[in-house]
């Protein structure tokens, strides 16, 4: 970033600059280096701050430049072929952002919004990448992104919380009994469970109202969203089946029923 940094500066004083990356293992957001602390597992950042903070100041630095970001991103392949614009990727810096900032949520429409900037966009973009006719199947895509999203916090609350971040809403919890400490413990009980089935209840309400939205003539060009829709939400139902033991543990679906299962979506054009 120091580099990008530097040519900036050095274009603006006249001079060209090219850029060159060299690494022996890939970047990103994802990369995480796991560790202990007094004796317990954890999570180890990876420099998340920074990358989000390379991002914004990308767009801060072209808008002194004088560049405008939506017609330079819009000359690039991917953006000129599905229309990405700029305030989708704003969209998920700022979810991104929230990420770092917040680790807690009052309430449903809090966490919404979050799921809005880190899924919901996500899930607008993937539609048109996809292959996007009609325009209300954005709303689907859309919704389904925060199904989705929904559904990666009911599966990662254990591994979340060792990272010191509870997603489920503190409201949500009061209403149920929960209490935090309980969470971060791994305490399982009853009122945990029934907490978790509610999350999970609205998650697949979700599901079910997306796919209700998904108009007929974006179908067949939707079906890897499909297919995602399918490996989710028969996860969720595992997740349901096994009592929901998600503190301890990350529950999964093995390579070969998700393959099994994206193959009857792509054969049967129908979410299991």
């Amino acid at each position: 970033w120091a580099g990008c940094a530097a040519a900036v500066e050095a274009t603006r004083l006249g001079y060209q600059a090219t850029l060159f990356e060299a690494t022996r293992i890939a970047g990103g957001r994802a990369r995480r280096v796991g560790g202990t602390l007094s004796g317990e597992p954890v999570v180890l950042d990876n420099g998340q701050h920074i990358l989000i903070g390379a991002y914004a100041e990308t767009l801060r630095l072209m808008k002194d430049l004088g560049v405008d970001a939506d017609a330079t991103l819009l000359r690039m392949p991917l953006a000129a072929t599905y229309r990405i614009e700029a305030r989708h990727l704003q969209a998920v810096i700022d979810g991104c952002q929230m990420d770092l900032e917040q680790n807690r949520y009052l309430d449903f429409p809090g966490l919404k919004q979050y799921c809005h900037l880190v899924a919901g966009i996500v899930g607008e973009v993937a539609a048109r990448i996809f292959g996007q006719a009609d325009e209300a199947t954005t709303a689907y895509a859309h919704k389904l992104g925060l199904a989705f999203q929904l559904t990666n916090i009911i599966r990662d609350v254990g591994e979340d919380a060792m990272r010191g971040r509870i997603y489920l809403p503190v409201n949500e919890l009061q209403q149920f009994d929960v209490k935090a400490h309980e969470i971060l413990k791994r305490q399982y009980s009853d009122r945990f469970s029934a907490l978790m089935k509610f999350q999970t209840e609205r998650a697949l309400a979700l599901y079910d109202e997306a796919l209700a939205m998904l108009p007929q003539a974006d179908r067949r060009a939707q079906k890897p969203g499909l297919m995602m829709a399918s490996i989710y939400r028969t996860l969720l139902r595992e997740i349901a089946a096994d009592g929901y033991q998600v503190l301890h543990q990350r529950v999964s679906l093995t390579p070969l029923r998700k393959f099994w299962l994206a193959w009857k979506t792509q054969a049967f054009g129908r979410v299991v």
